[in-house]
């Protein structure tokens, strides 16, 4: 070896391990799959990461009052036993629900029910009803259903129609949410005790949003339900139509696709520090294939 071409080498403390091989065109398919499983990591972390921070801005302020499982029929209470008193408390709950991520369903009954929006409503739709119950300039707007709807009282009928919504999309794991004052017609107490011993037995999920309920109305579902049963909406929430509040309220944020987003880089980069980077170059005179 002459001098100049030993001069030309690197050191040895800094060349890196070889292999001569002499079939360096077999190895480039292998490294376009590394090169795409590469790829598909980097983007799929940053798929899961982009998905959380959706889902944090979407469900900053998630509903207290919705249950935590697959979407839920909303029974609303518009008989003329609800009182304009309630309304704030209407407004309130209609507002909480809306911040659901999950779907909702809306049934608004009387002595008779009726599906007033499909199971799978975006949540924040049911925002469009809040102006129905929130003063505007001191005063509430006409309500749709005082006229042709507001009469008596059948819960059960409510929450029947609610029960054959759920039945008819085959959604398991759906809940009932009543929203209501709790006083239903003596006539229909048998068979709302009926419904309601039903739903425990099945395990729907159901929760009771009481606005402005009597003692005696409360207990009768607590007998039925227990108290787990009643959840209300957080206080602070407005009751005019001028503003929304701000609620002091930890964001539920998604931890889940956070993690699994930081694995996947993980796995990226410990597989750029131990599985070392091949590379290659055809020796002096050789001609590869």
């Amino acid at each position: 070896m002459s001098e100049l071409e030993r001069l030309a080498r690197p050191p040895a403390a800094t060349r890196r391990p070889a292999i001569p091989f002499a079939r360096i065109a077999d190895l480039r398919m292998a490294a376009w799959r590394l090169g795409v499983l590469r790829a598909l990591f980097a983007a799929g972390s940053v798929a899961l990461l982009f998905l959380a921070l959706s889902a944090a801005r979407r469900d900053g302020t998630p509903s207290v009052v919705a249950p935590s499982r697959a979407g839920s029929i909303i029974v609303l209470d518009a008989s003329a036993s609800v009182q304009r008193v309630a309304y704030p408390q209407i407004a309130a709950t209609l507002d909480d629900l809306s911040r659901s991520s999950k779907p909702m369903g809306l049934v608004i009954f009387s002595d008779v029910a009726y599906e007033a929006l499909p199971p799978t409503t975006p949540a924040s739709e049911l925002a469009r009803f809040l102006p129905l119950f929130q003063l505007d300039q001191g005063h509430y707007p006409a309500n749709p259903w005082t006229l042709n709807f507001t009469r008596g009282t059948r819960i059960s009928d409510g929450i029947k129609l609610a029960q054959k919504i759920i039945a008819r999309q085959e959604r398991p794991g759906a809940g009932i949410v009543l929203v209501s004052d709790l006083a239903t017609a003596a006539s229909d107490l048998d068979e709302l005790t009926r419904i309601l011993v039903d739903l425990r037995r099945a395990h729907t999920p159901i929760v009771i949003a009481p606005v402005r309920a009597a003692p005696s109305d409360r207990s009768y579902f607590e007998r039925l339900l227990g108290r787990s049963a009643f959840r209300e909406p957080r206080a602070g929430t407005a009751a005019t139509s001028t503003s929304r509040p701000t609620l002091t309220h930890s964001p539920a944020f998604p931890w889940s696709l956070v993690i699994a987003g930081s694995g996947l880089l993980l796995v990226l980069a410990l597989g750029e520090r131990v599985l070392a980077r091949l590379t290659w170059r055809a020796a002096a005179g050789v001609e590869t294939r």
